[in-house]
């Protein structure tokens, strides 16, 4: 019984005679299909969250996150961070990070493409999740290693505060990119991912079952969606918009700017950096805030759920008893 096939034996009722006994008695190809069973179940609740959070226009850009419209935007954000964290010698895990998860996109993009041409649900879910993970990581650090000072001249200009960047590194959204970089830095995800798609694209099956019949497929299947659940659960509770993410992202960036834009008037510079000061913090604290109380409602649901984990009788998960059952066990 390999390790992926008891995960998908703790999901399910032996307390059942019937289900213990097939569980029991199959061979490895039924071992598979009821592994596949067991995640379709599981994904099933996943996708009811899923399909409650507001993308925005991320689906837009079909698996090629250099096409998103605010790719732009994200880039010279992180960017802008990196100078900082460079100019104060700060040593940033959560930057770092976020930056190898959108390098790992656009390395590993004609996976998700692939996906997007043919809109299967799972690797397109995977793709939209890790990049709203990635804006809203970016946001997030933004909002907390940044303040807006004054100086002698009126002038807005940053103040880093370093002690947050350990608080960060700690968020479970920040975490989750962690574990997406793992399995996409030893290149399982995308190969998993890919013969996917080209399961779909021969008619093997037109659901996850097409994972199931390859080698690559049960490692992605219990290796992802455990990141995709909690993620999922965090963004199904969080009340920040795409939109909101991205505006504190251009405060940011339009501070720096309009000291050049103003340079010849300082005092205009002054008053319009303090405007865009204002609005900076008022959608930073808003992520702040809710940030807080979605990991607080995530973790409480997540515990809810593994404290009464869902057992699925057999029956639950497929119409008929497995062949190899049948043939090995004196119960049917």
């Amino acid at each position: 019984m390999t390790k992926y096939f008891k995960e998908a034996c703790s999901y399910m009722d032996l307390g059942d005679k019937e289900t213990l006994a097939i569980v029991s008695a199959v061979n490895e190809a039924d071992q598979r299909l009821i592994m596949m069973n067991v995640s379709n179940k599981i994904y099933d609740f996943i996708k009811l969250k899923a399909n409650e959070v507001d993308f925005g226009d991320i689906p837009l850009s079909k698996g090629d996150v250099q096409r998103l419209r605010h790719y732009k935007l994200v880039k010279q954000t992180l960017d802008a961070l990196e100078r900082l964290c460079t100019s104060r010698n700060i040593q940033s895990k959560a930057l770092k990070t976020t930056k190898e998860a959108l390098a790992n996109l656009e390395k590993d993009k004609y996976a998700y493409v692939g996906a997007f041409m043919r809109n299967l649900d799972y690797p397109c879910t995977i793709y939209n999740f890790t990049v709203l993970s990635i804006i809203a990581s970016t946001s997030m650090m933004v909002s907390a290693i940044t303040e807006y000072i004054m100086d002698n001249e009126g002038t807005t200009k940053f103040a880093m505060d370093s002690k947050h960047f350990n608080v960060l590194d700690d968020n479970v959204v920040i975490k989750n990119l962690e574990r997406f970089n793992e399995n996409s830095r030893n290149g399982k995800l995308a190969k998993a991912l890919s013969l996917f798609t080209k399961a779909h694209a021969r008619g093997i099956l037109g659901t996850m079952a097409a994972i199931s019949m390859i080698g690559a497929g049960i490692y992605l299947i219990f290796n992802i969606i455990p990141i995709l659940r909690e993620i999922v659960y965090y963004f199904y509770f969080c009340r920040t918009s795409l939109a909101e993410y991205l505006e504190v992202q251009a405060s940011m960036l339009e501070i720096n700017a309009s000291k050049i834009e103003y340079d010849d008037d300082m005092k205009d510079a002054a008053s319009y950096q303090r405007d865009v000061a204002v609005k900076f913090r008022r959608y930073a604290d808003k992520l702040d805030i809710n940030d807080k109380a979605a990991t607080a409602k995530m973790s409480k649901e997540i515990k809810e759920e593994d404290s009464s984990k869902t057992k699925f009788k057999h029956d639950d998960i497929s119409d008929s008893i497995p062949d190899s059952a049948g043939a090995n066990s004196s119960l049917f």
